[in-house]
């Protein structure tokens, strides 16, 4: 019992409140990632986004995902993007 306290609700208790606060951070961190101009300085990048401001870029995904762990950014939260030569997010 004392291992289930230690880890928290299961994400099927998430309080409606924190998941609309996380769908919200997430749609700010997908707009960012989407915004041409903001992104041109990240071409031929992967970029991540969290709580509406990129955190870390990579030439590898592989190697972003890295970081993001390293910092203990959830992947399921972080906006992640490819970003092409013009400043566009991959499709």
């Amino acid at each position: 019992m004392l291992e289930l306290l230690e880890k928290g609700p299961p994400a099927s208790l998430t309080s409606d409140r924190e998941r609309t606060r996380i769908m919200r951070s997430f749609a700010k961190s997908d707009d960012l990632l989407l915004s041409p101009d903001d992104m041109l300085p990240y071409s031929e990048s992967w970029v991540a986004a969290f709580e509406g401001r990129v955190v870390v870029t990579a030439q590898h995904l592989a190697s972003l995902m890295e970081q993001l762990d390293a910092l203990s950014i959830p992947r399921g939260e972080a906006a992640v993007r490819y970003i092409e030569k013009d400043g566009m997010a991959a499709a």
